[in-house]
């Protein structure tokens, strides 16, 4: 007999030599918490030793007990995965949302089917039908079918355990189990402290530890399988995430009322009533609507080439969730290239040209560009090194950059931030000669940063960048 299995069965005599507990409620209240992330075997060896005690009927509850437990452990693992890898907008509300489908005639099919839950899942959590087939690929790794209950008779009374908790944890949940005694769950209504633990506080602990919340038992899953990974392999090694760069780019904003009058003017209303002595109709405006518009020049190839999924990043949140009111994204290579008479040319004073394809692809003058903007709300976010990635001194490009500059400030532009993928001690001059580097690590991105508002790509640098947009800086 393992340890567990003996002080199971110890806990059981105790509780028989109390008399305070049936042990079929007993049974069916601690061992889902007793078997919860335990393997198989100490599953069967644990169950081998409570049945011959229990009748047909308690013992039918106590393995429905279980498998709704086991359920509710792998649903928790595949919401915290969902949230965790895909950042879907998923809370509480959505995973209190699938119990409570569950413990409806639409989640009957949903228990005993796998395929039924898999839709299920999908229906309450998916938003497109991409989002349905990456649903479908976690849940087919995670939910396995044995999890799932083999009885017809309804589980809905011990699933109402588990969302009591965190929707009404002062009531006592209404069962139609046979559980003689249900109101001794929420240990915190009587804190009252005894000198010796009486069988109920025995179980009002243990129902605690079976009743944790869905995010602290997912961590304690992943931690378990963490430990036995030698290499953790992950995609999100960038310094700055994707939900950081979508918060950043919210506060790009330039309000401005505009449209036809669709919204109350209160003090207008207020002051309409005091001149003409009566209420006739409300004053209304215009709604606020988000103006600002952004030039997004992204340096690709050469020393740009490591930081692409950064700037595909940068490219996908601010398309996704800026919610400005225009937006364009060009690329170039080092600088943009100067042209006369439509062709390159060494000439620096002349028109620069920007791509709308990464590889080079479909030029365009800057100023054909800008003129499709409202230059009033107009920023220019620039993406590269600035020849900090290779720590070289580029006569040639510092100067093409410096006339780039004075081309979209003549043009009306305002607002320039240059954002480096570099760390500021790569390229700050301040900084370098602090350390007493500048000597050493003195590159072209040294002097471009003091030609134009330079940020490294960080949380912080991210915020100083959007208050340059805004003209803060």
């Amino acid at each position: 007999m393992s340890e567990l299995a003996q002080q199971a069965k110890a806990f059981w005599t105790q509780l028989e030599a109390a008399g305070k507990l049936e042990l079929p409620a007993a049974a069916q209240l601690l061992l889902p918490a007793l078997l919860h992330n335990r393997s198989q075997s100490d599953t069967a060896v644990l169950l081998s030793e409570i049945r011959p005690k229990l009748d047909e009927k308690s013992w039918t509850a106590v393995q429905q007990a279980v498998a709704i437990d086991d359920l509710l452990s792998q649903l928790t693992r595949l919401f915290d995965t969902l949230r965790r890898q895909t950042e879907w907008a998923l809370g509480i509300g959505e995973f209190l949302l699938l119990l409570d489908a569950l413990q409806t005639k639409i989640g009957e099919k949903a228990l005993t089917d796998v395929e039924a839950l898999k839709e299920l899942c999908q229906l309450l959590w998916a938003k497109s039908p991409i989002e349905q087939a990456i649903l479908a690929h976690h849940f087919n790794q995670i939910i396995s079918q044995p999890t799932l209950l083999a009885t017809d008779q309804q589980p809905e009374e011990k699933l109402d355990i588990k969302p009591e908790e965190t929707t009404k944890p002062d009531q006592p949940p209404e069962q139609e189990s046979p559980l003689p005694k249900p109101e001794q769950l929420p240990a915190q209504e009587e804190p009252e402290p005894t000198p010796q633990p009486e069988p109920q506080d025995i179980v009002r602990e243990t129902a605690e530890q079976m009743m944790d919340s869905a995010a602290s038992r997912a961590f304690d899953t992943q931690d378990r399988e963490l430990a036995y990974q030698r290499f953790l392999l992950t995609t999100d090694y960038l310094p700055v995430t994707r939900r950081q760069l979508k918060q950043s780019w919210r506060y790009l904003r330039r309000q401005v009322r505009q449209g036809p009058p669709a919204e109350i003017d209160v003090s207008a209303t207020v002051r309409r009533i005091t001149e003409d002595g009566f209420f006739l109709t409300p004053v209304l405006r215009p709604r606020r609507v988000n103006k600002a518009a952004l030039l997004l020049l992204i340096d690709q190839n050469g020393s740009m080439v490591p930081f692409h999924v950064l700037s595909r990043r940068l490219e996908e949140t601010v398309l996704s969730a800026g919610n400005l009111g225009q937006v364009a994204i060009y690329y170039f290579h080092d600088c943009p290239a100067a042209v006369r008479d439509g062709r390159l040319t060494n000439d620096l004073y002349r028109e620069h040209i920007v791509t709308e394809h990464p590889q080079g692809l479909y030029g365009r003058p800057v100023s054909q560009i800008l003129a499709e903007f409202d230059l009033a709300y107009t920023s220019v976010l620039i993406f590269s090194d600035a020849g900090a990635a290779r720590s070289s001194w580029d006569e040639d490009r510092i100067e093409a950059t410096h006339l780039f500059l004075v081309q979209l400030r003549s043009l009306g532009v305002k607002n320039i931030v240059w954002l480096n993928p570099m760390p500021e001690d790569r390229w700050d001059g301040d900084r370098l000669e602090t350390l007493n580097l500048l000597d050493k690590f003195e590159n072209s991105a040294t002097a471009i940063a003091g030609l134009v508002p330079m940020v490294s790509m960080e949380r912080d640098g991210l915020y100083r960048a959007i208050d340059g947009l805004k003209g803060k800086a």
